[in-house]
């Protein structure tokens, strides 16, 4: 094998050994002294690695000897020079960070699927893809992604070149990544730029810069920079017909632009709804798309960027024509409205201004604090909603209501609000309604879904017959995905595992219904991050993995003198902390794979024990315990034996036979009860079989 870790069996420092033999021992002066081993990370088995240097073949790393017949057993698939790239692409990409962050990456069968390396100093994240994703997996992991960082990059490996296709449609270009050998057989990390004109340049990553606003590689810097309109010269024409954008204001009704792509969308485009009002018309529900991420005010005047263009059709996901207009921005409205000229009043320093000048600014300060305090109340309502907590939904409808009264009824700039208002009661009376109409069948309680900031609900009829299966499986999971996303709000990681879990069998059931599989994509969109917030999550007791490598140390001491009872003690020490309760969400493979060997041996050696006993009868050293006490002990083990067999307590059932096999041997001139010596024989079968069972299932916490 080329390639190892450096340090201990769960590092995430990759060495590729040179295959010469000149260039390999420049390459191991670097690390004289330090310990090398077949890493967890690149699917190995832990053990400890020496190198093996020749002159007339191949130089490779090796296992070491096992002289005590201890070590795992190694199933390591992948042992080439790039075994070990994704743990040297996730070092580069975490190069330049104050605290370089946890591998977070899922391996199947020792091979890397993917890894995301998150740079909290900038809220971004680089995630890289080694296999390829079908259209619909890739947009829920970039939606769920995009809600938890301001901005994320994709790369892709060798293996993942077709997924670059939805990466081409939507931002015009795509990042590749892979290593190369570079100068001393080192591997050295390349970053490639794909463009939609077809253009696919490499670069070394340290001519890349990794910004908040992602990976700038030299080429993306080229494009953009020649891209950028000169002076006076206009940018290409935008889907639609031209759009003249004087006199007209938009307000936004999110707070927040969302990425799209998709055939007659631009790259990189970003969408939010909005009201649209074209000098004193009436609002119009539109669409509105940018070229890149903003940051909006609910409800506040925007103006539009030149050039804009208007567009109307049915795009994905919409039932209905929709019309959008598409912008090369958005900026804040500043009234241009010329006043009709009024004498000026000369007042004296410190003195008020007139009545109507302060009335007006009081006005304008009253309808600010009314929208600052509708929008935080808009939010408690819909968090209210999405826990299903009605009570809380009726105060804050109750709060938002009064808030409203401070303006007038007949202030046209808070229709919104009042929309908003009356949908929200809407949704209680539904609800409401729902609650008494399910109480009798004891079913949980689901409501409609929560009412949006800038949707008004449409009213919907109320079912007169009882749910049906499918129904009330329906009900389930909205019941179940409400409960997701307040455990994601919270950023319950394990909570979202935990219910993921104990909703099993709702899932497998939903799974065959067609109609809920809307419903099924929302919650698995869920598991993977969960799965791997929660695994990143649980940080390594290093007092603990300290502890059980000194108890490793004794029993294979113990082992390589034959002392099987010390051997016992310190196995049953090392099984009682690492079956401990509070070590249940710790990552111990490798510790328990060690275990396992380690009772593998007693077993063994008990049931060699037991035949030697059977098959000579004859009398060991004589000691204190007479032949009557020795025979009433082994009589009380049998007894014991039998308990523990019915109880299954194979730790206890282990240290009785082990005594009665002592016992056993010390009998003279096998004067040992035949019945006796049997029962112990079937004891030690039963435990051999039971081992054999437990190696045979893979220990808690050893899942992929």
């Amino acid at each position: 094998m080329q390639t190892a870790v450096l340090g201990s069996p769960d590092s995430d420092r990759p060495l590729s050994l040179p295959t010469e033999r000149k260039e390999a021992e420049a390459y191991l002066s670097r690390y004289r002294g330090r310990k090398f081993y077949c890493g967890v990370l690149i699917g190995g088995c832990g053990w400890r690695l020496m190198d093996k240097l020749y002159g007339d073949r191949v130089c490779h790393f090796a296992h070491f000897p096992d002289t005590k017949g201890t070590a795992p057993e190694c199933e390591r698939r992948y042992l080439g020079a790039d075994s070990a790239d994704h743990l040297f692409i996730h070092r580069g990409l975490s190069s330049g960070l104050t605290e370089r962050p946890r591998f977070e990456g899922r391996l199947e069968a020792g091979r890397c699927m993917d890894l995301l390396v998150r740079r909290r100093q900038t809220k971004s994240a680089i995630k890289v893809q080694f296999v390829n994703l079908s259209p619909d997996e890739w947009e829920q992991q970039d939606d769920v992604l995009r809600a938890q960082f301001e901005h994320v990059d994709w790369m892709l490996g060798p293996t993942a070149t077709r997924t670059s296709k939805y990466l081409l449609e939507r931002d015009g270009y795509a990042l590749r990544v892979r290593c190369e050998e570079g100068k001393g057989a080192a591997r050295v990390v390349k970053v490639g730029t794909e463009t939609s004109d077809g253009d696919l340049q490499w670069s070394s990553l340290d001519d890349c810069e990794i910004t908040a606003k992602g990976v700038v590689t030299p080429l993306l810097r080229k494009v953009r920079a020649s891209r950028r309109p000169p002076a006076g010269t206009t940018t290409a024409a935008l889907p639609g017909f031209p759009l003249a954008v004087k006199d007209i204001i938009v307000r936004p009704q999110e707070p927040l632009t969302r990425p799209i792509s998709g055939p007659r969308i631009p790259p990189n485009s970003h969408v939010a709804t909005v009201d649209v009002i074209i000098g004193d018309g009436e609002p119009i529900n539109a669409r509105i798309m940018v070229p890149g991420r903003l940051d909006l005010a609910v409800g506040q005047p925007y103006s539009l960027v030149e050039p804009a263009s208007v567009d109307a059709g049915i795009w994905q996901g919409q039932l209905s024509p929709v019309w959008t207009i598409f912008s090369a921005g958005l900026v804040q409205h500043q009234s241009t409205e010329v006043s009709t000229p009024v004498p000026t009043q000369v007042t004296a320093p410190g003195s008020l201004p007139s009545a109507p000048v302060a009335k007006a600014d009081a006005n304008k300060s009253i309808e600010q604090d009314v929208r600052d305090n509708c929008l935080l109340l808009a939010k408690r309502i819909q968090t209210a909603m999405g826990a299903m907590n009605l009570p809380e939904v009726q105060r804050a409808i109750d709060s938002y209501r009064k808030t409203l009264a401070r303006v007038s009824v007949h202030n046209s700039s808070f229709e919104h609000q009042v929309q908003f208002l009356r949908a929200s009661e809407m949704w209680l009376r539904e609800a409401r309604a729902r609650t008494a109409r399910l109480a009798p069948q004891e079913t949980p309680v689901v409501a409609a879904r929560p009412v949006k900031a800038h949707q008004v609900s449409k009213n919907n009829e109320l079912e007169s017959s009882g749910p049906g299966p499918e129904e009330r499986l329906r009900r389930s999971m909205l019941k179940l995905i409400a409960d997701l996303r307040l455990a994601s709000g919270k950023g319950d990681h394990c909570g979202i595992v935990k219910l993921l879990e104990s909703n099993a069998a709702i899932l497998a059931e939903a799974a065959s219904h067609p109609k809920l599989r809307k419903h099924f994509a929302k919650i698995e969109a869920f598991r993977q991050p969960a799965l791997v917030r929660a695994d990143s999550s649980r940080k390594p007791d290093w007092a603990l993995v300290d502890k059980c490598a000194s108890l490793n140390k004794v029993i294979n001491r113990a082992k390589s003198s034959s002392n099987a009872r010390e051997v016992q003690n310190a196995t049953d020490e090392l099984r009682r902390l690492l079956t401990s309760p509070a070590n249940q969400d710790l990552d111990l493979r490798y510790e328990l794979r060690l275990l396992a060997e380690h009772e593998k041996w007693l077993n063994a050696r008990q049931k060699r024990a037991v035949e030697v006993s059977s098959a000579r009868g004859a009398a060991p050293k004589p000691d204190r315990t007479s032949p009557r006490q020795s025979s009433v002990r082994l009589q009380e083990i049998v007894d014991q034996l039998q308990q523990a067999e019915l109880a299954g307590n194979i730790a206890v059932a282990r240290t009785l036979l082990s005594e009665g096999t002592h016992l056993l041997m010390k009998e003279e001139g096998g004067g040992a009860n035949s019945n006796e010596r049997q029962q112990l024989e079937r004891s030690a079968q039963w435990l051999a079989e039971v081992s054999q069972m437990s190696d045979g299932a893979e220990p808690a916490g050893t899942a992929s």
